[in-house]
């Protein structure tokens, strides 16, 4: 299933002479985008949007066919695709792509598949299965009437062309087969359960030589149809990945009142699995068998099996616990049948159980397909087995949660959340060195963002939910991209949202230099879910954010060579921080406020603390009495949710509370592992009992794998190895290890957006840490111990610093100096190792 971008083709506003008018109605915008005009050389090329008759308006599925000829097999052939919602497209019979990317409710995307090894000499057929979810109450991922676009250009070796294009040529079916009357997987508007009947489907439909003499011409839509969808623009993003996974083993059958037989080879690694035998003949009898993958997996479960007698059903279940929902049903056809969702599904554990059915069932093969956006290799973890196991659930976690864009959890809502990305955007930094899927993610909001300069919380369609302290993060999310990555040409694509978003805080700040009124109509005041948290009046958590947008915006711009807005944006975040002091900061306990005193409660939570060191609004040793503080306070309210779990691991790691930052990463992230976690959750008590699982929010069910979850795997790359760029791009490094007993020996290997790295900690007897790293290219690299930390301090095995007495700078070292309470080393390397002996061995 190989497929790539084109420049070639694309969708786009048709040239003058091509347009056809016609007045909107229903779904259809003013806007004509109904006809695709391609041109090559001088020859027009029309494509025009498509449907089926008398389809459903909700959970609807079409399937489209066009049977052509060719004279030769082409030496090239590019077929552009787009359909709302989704498609899945074959050519003779093969499946070939599934798509499109997930837009914004102004821009969609198309995408341009690579089709000549999929095409022969004679007779051909292109063939898409299109799906419509239809309206919704919370459609994030699904909008719009159905509708399909299409168009294959082919190039033959003697330098003539074909085309083949949408129009009423085609042939459509509502098909039987998909059944209309399945329920909703869950609230959120994320699909239907899927009900299929196999003996309905048209068998070979998809294939040259099926007679579709009783299919319908396709219904030619109305000429403005694609302003539905906005402006229309290539696939920006690599095609999703397909992974074939087998279960790891078969964790419990029943025969209920049938048979069941050979479940279990079904599972573990096996080239050509025996196969097992369902047996579900007797009366009401229903054998059932459960299947653990290992980890949560977002895609499809796929079934090949054989009936000797048509008749019954196959009910499979998902779970990304052993509680499974979503029921998919397949009516069994005699003889073989290979069966998959045409939607995505997120589960660890996949059911299956035979129902009806008047003779045994063999299931011959039982696999999972990942689809997940191409990361890159995850980190690959050496030594200590609790790290291997922080690192490994992290990067399980980001994998399910890496689709289109970034999504808060793969089952639930499949949404993208802008406070989630943040974490997500990180994780993807330092564990799989990818910049493709946060840029991607983080454009995303730019072409959500409201007219008045507004920054929706969610999306990437109907973004009409207002965090105010997800808006202020963004300029700090579009800041950590350009520090991890140098693109300067995206960050500028982003300078108008920039400016608007950053415009839109200033308009909120009053005469305190403060946002007040958090909890207002039309705002959700989120923060974290924690119902403690005081939101009325001025949120310290939303100030503090806004503080850190202020500062990440002038950064920027200062980035940017804009020094007059630079300047000004400095000047706002300096007004700000000066507000929070004298507004949201308690002098006598030495802790901020979530809201203030005169407001006639006293709050004091252990997130705005942690986001205010977190963040740098507070810094060297206020910063370490605040923290001690949170350490020494137990009526403090403990953090719930991996989202501010992170930044109060932060705040550890940057005050200098190694140990205690490890220890607060094996009792939050280490016990949901020791609770059975294999992704991180999106909510989590520590406090709890150690039977207790994920709770659910009101009126939903908990998710098991969230990317807010992941936090854990940047803190460790830069705060235990501690690998950051100190200038843009890893251009230059900065190298700041973790030095604390409790750290147990380890090895990584991890990729950067610069490329890919490794870093190793051993410890000997005599009590010195070495420290080895090996970065992507020779680069200056910045390195800072304690000083009380050290006795000698080696480089690439040569002393360069000792208490002992003077040492001769080696060559290749540029400078070695006291900074502060640092021992400073400064030289250009790509391979470093070092060794540090601590004083009073």
């Amino acid at each position: 299933m190989l497929g790539r971008t084109s420049s070639r083709a694309s969708f786009a506003a048709p040239a003058a002479a091509y347009i056809l008018g016609g007045a909107s109605s229903g779904f259809y915008g003013r806007n004509n985008m109904a006809i695709l005009d391609m041109f090559r050389g001088a020859a027009p090329f029309r494509a025009l949007w498509v449907w089926a008759e008398r389809a459903p308006e909700k959970n609807a599925c079409v399937y489209f066919r066009k049977d052509f000829t060719l004279k030769s097999a082409p030496e090239k052939a590019e077929f552009a695709v787009f359909a709302c919602d989704r498609y899945m497209l074959f050519i003779n019979g093969q499946p070939i792509r599934r798509g499109p990317a997930v837009g914004t409710d102004n821009k969609r995307f198309y995408d341009v598949i690579d089709a000549g090894q999929y095409l022969v000499s004679g007779q051909n057929t292109v063939g898409a299965i299109v799906y419509n979810h239809g309206p919704g109450a919370r459609n994030r991922i699904f909008k719009g009437p159905g509708a399909f676009i299409a168009r294959l250009a082919v190039d033959y070796p003697d330098a003539s062309m074909a085309e083949i294009s949408t129009d009423s040529s085609w042939k459509t079916l509502v098909p039987a087969s998909r059944s209309r009357q399945a329920p909703k997987i869950n609230d959120w508007d994320v699909g239907y359960c899927e009900i299929f009947d196999a003996v309905a489907e048209p068998a070979g439909w998809t294939r040259p030589g099926f007679d579709d003499g009783l299919w319908r011409p396709a219904l030619l839509l109305p000429s403005n149809a694609g302003s539905a969808f906005g402006e229309l623009a290539p696939r920006p993003i690599p095609f999703l990945e397909h992974t074939l996974l087998q279960p790891v083993k078969c964790v419990f059958s029943d025969a209920g009142g049938g048979k069941i037989k050979g479940a279990s080879s079904l599972a573990g690694k096996k080239s050509r699995p025996a196969g097992a035998l369902f047996d579900a003949s007797q009366g009401s009898s229903r054998p059932f068998a459960l299947f653990d993958f290992g980890r949560i997996i977002s895609g499809r479960l796929r079934v090949r099996l054989s009936a000797r007698k048509p008749g019954g059903h196959v009910a499979v279940c998902y779970g990304e616990s052993r509680d499974t929902h979503c029921m998919d049903a397949v009516i069994l056809p005699e003889g073989e049948l290979v069966w998959s969702s045409l939607g995505t599904r997120s589960f660890r554990y996949a059911g299956i159980a035979l129902c009806g059915n008047p003779a045994p069932v063999k299931i011959l093969e039982l696999e999972a397909e990942e689809e997940t956006f191409p990361l890159g290799d995850p980190p690959l973890v050496r030594g200590d087995k609790e790290m291997k196991s922080l690192i490994d659930a992290a990067a399980n976690t980001l994998r399910a949660a890496s689709r289109d864009y970034f999504v808060d959890c793969p089952g639930r809502e499949q949404a993208l959340w802008l406070g989630d990305v943040r974490i997500e955007a990180l994780t993807a930094y330092y564990g799989f060195g990818n910049a493709e899927l946060p840029r991607h993610s983080i454009e995303l909001f730019t072409l959500m963002q409201n007219r008045d300069g507004a920054i929706p919380a969610v999306g990437p369609l109907s973004g009409d939910a207002f965090i105010p302290d997800y808006h202020a993060q963004w300029p700090t999310i579009a800041y950590d991209y350009y520090v991890h990555t140098a693109d300067a040409a995206s960050v500028g694509r982003w300078q108008t949202a920039l400016s608007k978003a950053v415009s839109w805080m200033e308009r909120e700040l009053d005469r305190r230099s403060l946002i007040p009124h958090a909890e207002r109509p039309g705002w959700w005041c989120f923060l974290d879910w924690a119902d403690y948290l005081p939101r009325e009046g001025y949120s310290g958590i939303l100030n503090i954010f806004a503080w850190e947008g202020f500062l990440s915006a002038s950064r920027l711009a200062r980035a940017a060579g804009n020094d007059a807005l630079a300047s000004r944006w400095l000047a706002n975040a300096e007004n700000m921080r000066l507000g929070i002091y004298d507004n949201l900061y308690d002098r006598d306990a030495g802790l901020f406020l979530d809201i203030p005193k005169s407001s006639g409660i006293s709050s004091s939570s252990r997130q705005v603390n942690a986001l205010a060191v977190s963040s740098g609004l507070v810094a060297g040793r206020d910063a370490l009495r605040i923290v001690a503080r949170l350490l020494e306070r137990k009526d403090i309210p403990p953090i719930q949710t991996p989202y501010f779990a992170w930044h109060y691991l932060e705040a550890l790691f940057k005050t200098g509370h190694i140990a205690a930052a490890l220890g607060f990463i094996r009792d939050y992230w280490g016990a949901m592992l020791q609770r059975g976690a294999d992704c991180y959750w999106e909510m989590f008590d520590p406090t709890t009992a150690p039977s207790v699982t994920p709770f659910a929010l009101p009126g939903g069910h908990p998710s098991r794998c969230h990317g807010w979850g992941t936090g854990v795997l940047p803190s460790i790359i830069r705060h235990v190895a501690g690998i950051e760029p100190s200038e843009a791009g890893f251009r230059t490094v900065s190298i700041r290890p973790a030095l604390a007993p409790s750290i147990v020996p380890f090895g990584v290997s991890f990729r950067l957006p610069s490329g890919g790295a490794k870093f190793a900690l051993e410890k000997s007897r005599d009590g010195s840490s070495t420290f080895t790293y090996s970065l992507p290219d020779a680069v200056p690299v910045d390195i800072r111990i304690p000083d009380k930390l050290v006795d000698t301090l080696f480089v690439n095995k040569k002393p360069v610093y000792s208490k002992s007495g003077p040492v001769v700078i080696p060559h290749g070292v540029e400078r070695v100096e006291k900074t502060g309470d640092d021992v400073t080393v400064c030289l250009t390397t790509g391979k470093l190792q070092l060794r540090i002996t601590p004083p009073n061995r």
